[in-house]
């Protein structure tokens, strides 16, 4: 019994609601797809790519920290996390190449410096 409220103990610390706070998200529109993205902070602009099949959720902790002195970018790649999913579905509409092709929409349509730290991970680094 005591080995359960310790692991009760243990789960509710972790779902306290400031460990759970989602990150405001921001749309723009590429090809007619919304692209969701997180843009916080001000200063040095940090863009943050992730991975497949992850989402900007995967840097939450390190913008909380990062956004006190930086501008933190991090959006959801197309067809992941708050983005809009492809009508038509295929690994060619989901390539390396067709992601490049929505990145780069992305990186048009918001106001960023050319002079950035891009933070990358697994297929992020690719398309990055």
């Amino acid at each position: 019994m005591l080995n359960l409220k310790m692991a009760l103990k243990a789960l509710l610390h972790l779902v306290k609601k400031e460990n759970l706070t989602l990150m405001n998200k921001k749309f723009t529109t590429v090809q007619s797809k919304k692209i969701a993205y997180v843009d916080e902070g001000d200063g040095q602009a940090i863009l943050f790519i992730h991975g497949n099949p992850t989402s900007s959720y995967l840097w939450r902790n390190i913008i909380k920290v990062l956004v006190k002195k930086n501008r933190c970018i991090a959006p959801d790649l197309i067809g992941m996390g708050d983005s809009d999913k492809l009508d038509k579905p295929s690994q060619e509409n989901y390539s390396l190449k067709e992601h490049i092709k929505w990145f780069d929409g992305f990186i048009n349509n918001i106001n960023i410096d050319k002079k950035i730290i891009l933070v990358i991970h697994d297929w992020g680094s690719a398309i990055g």
